[in-house]
């Protein structure tokens, strides 16, 4: 029996039954459209679940980040006291 994948992108599937908490990509892993292949994957593998939506909270000095989410249609939501984060929704279907 092969053993699981343990890359940085790879998401157990276990995930789906609750909170993935940190997905993250080094410098050498931009520009070959990995975190979007992985948000796109993970999206449609929840709309099947039937999960409207994928939530995420990240630093709003990130601003690399939340380029890549605005690019992938994740929109901010308001959240009071929410000063040094933003929290972003995107559906999933």
């Amino acid at each position: 029996m092969d053993a699981a994948p343990t890359a940085p992108f790879f998401v157990p599937p276990t995930a789906l039954a609750g909170t993935l908490t940190t997905i993250g990509g080094g410098l050498i892993e931009r520009g070959f459209a990995l975190g979007r292949l992985l948000i796109r994957t993970e999206s449609t593998v929840l709309a099947g679940a039937g999960v409207p939506s994928v939530h995420l909270v990240m630093s709003r000095t990130n601003t690399d980040a939340r380029a890549f989410y605005d690019r992938l249609g994740f929109t901010e939501i308001t959240v009071p006291d929410a000063d040094d984060v933003a929290y972003l929704v995107c559906a999933t279907g």
